[in-house]
This record gives C-alpha cells, structure tokens and sequence, in this order.
C-alpha cells in the first residue's frame, strides 16, 4: 500500500508482529494503521475500517497496530472498486435524470450517506461494541423527497 505518509516496514528478526485485521504473525512488510492510507482516495485506513464495520462497532487502534500487506492490498482494491462504483453509479443516474426530464442533480444529490463513529486510537484494544442506535428514526427522516420512475 504506497501512501503519502506511510511506507512499508519490514520484520526484524525475533520480532512477531499481528496483523490487526486478519491476526496473522506478519513476515516480511507490513504498515502502520495510524498513519496508513488509500491509494486510490488517500482515505487514512482507520477510518475505511470504521466504514467497512458499521455503525454498531468503534474500531480503536493503538499506535503500535500494522496491517499486512496482504490486508492492506485487500483495503486497497475496496477503495478502488468503492471509487468506481460511485463514479458508474453517477453515469446511471444522469442517464436516469435525462431520459425522465429531471432536474439535473436531482437523482445525485438524493443519496442517503451511512455516517459511521470517527475512528479513536487508544491502548492496546481492538474492535469493541458500540452503542445500540434507534435505526427507525434514522429511516423516516430519510423518506422526504423521492422521486418515483416508472420503467416501461
């Protein structure tokens, strides 16, 4: 994972190190997650993590965690296919939008973000349980305008 602020670092010897992610003993390369990021959007790691987990979860590193490089190369292609998704997503829309004369931006500015808790760097802790949250709150408010399509 070539990153603006993290390069790799290699395993001395007599040294075991975990993978954060998938706990394996590293060999070889490996990261440091606090300061590690994307290559494709240069998100910093800890905070694709805490998306990728959800909402329900705090992901909580401490200075010390890595990620292997095979971990890291995984983060690497999802922010990559996240980033083409959204891009594909877009053109779909703006076909969508045309065709049915819709104001232009109208499809693309109604999406719904999932927010996910900032992520936290403590001790020695990994994931833990967050709080539970009232989802159907949430769920009616994001109902305000939609615009419906009919598909011949």
């Amino acid at each position: 994972m070539s990153s603006a602020t993290s390069n790799p670092a290699t395993v001395l010897s007599g040294e075991e190190l975990r993978c954060f992610v998938c706990d394996i003993v590293v060999s070889g390369r490996y990261y440091t997650l606090a300061t590690c990021r994307t290559q494709s959007t240069q998100v910093r790691l800890i905070e694709k993590l805490g998306q990728l987990v959800g909402e329900r979860y705090m992901v909580v590193i401490s200075e010390d965690d890595i990620i292997c490089r095979g971990c890291a190369n995984l983060m690497n292609t999802l922010d990559r296919l996240e980033t083409e998704m959204c891009s594909v997503r877009n053109v779909v829309l703006r076909f969508l939008e045309k065709k049915y004369a819709l104001e232009e931006g109208e499809l693309l500015n109604n999406k719904t973000t999932i927010s996910c808790p900032p992520p936290q760097m403590l001790h020695n802790t990994s994931i833990i349980p967050g709080t539970d949250l009232d989802q159907d709150v949430g769920a009616v408010e994001r109902r305000h305008s939609v615009a419906y399509i009919r598909v011949a």
